[in-house]
């Protein structure tokens, strides 16, 4: 369903010039965990996605099947996100009115100053749900399909 598994940097270089620059090669390892932010009300949709999450092998980090019974909902919820590869918000009218997504994308954002490409959303209504000023800046993936049953 289109899922973005590892990240790695390209630099192309144009222009007239004498000397070529010696060729590079980079590397990233894909990505082993992956943090869902949602609505409950959007649960369907995540369920979906942790399918191909979990056939690529990669590990779904979502409150109902990562917390245990008597812990910090919130401390366990941001030490979730500080594992996490990448921070995969899934943008809706429900999640955008949703105070415990916004306490996670708002912690989220603060882990861009170290991997600026932590944080991705996606959304699937049209038209998308306005996002607050502090995430107008990201790139909001459009994937009409995620609602389909």
């Amino acid at each position: 369903e289109g899922i973005i598994i590892a990240d790695v940097p390209l630099a192309i270089y144009v222009g007239a010039s004498a000397a070529q620059p010696a060729p590079v090669s980079a590397t990233r390892p894909i990505y082993q965990s992956i943090f869902c932010s949602y609505s409950h009300r959007d649960a369907q949709i995540v369920e979906r996605i942790e399918k191909a999450y979990k056939v690529l092998g990669f590990t779904s980090l979502r409150d109902v099947l990562t917390l245990k019974s008597g812990q910090n909902w919130d401390a366990e919820l941001l030490r979730l996100i500080d594992q996490a590869d990448i921070f995969q918000l899934f943008w809706s009218t429900a999640a955008s009115q949703s105070n415990a997504v916004r306490k996670e994308w708002l912690y989220a954002l603060q882990r861009r100053a170290l991997r600026p490409d932590f944080v991705r959303p996606v959304f699937w209504e049209q038209p998308m749900p306005p996002p607050p000023p502090e995430l107008s800046p990201i790139h909001f993936a459009f994937e009409p399909t995620l609602d389909d049953a």
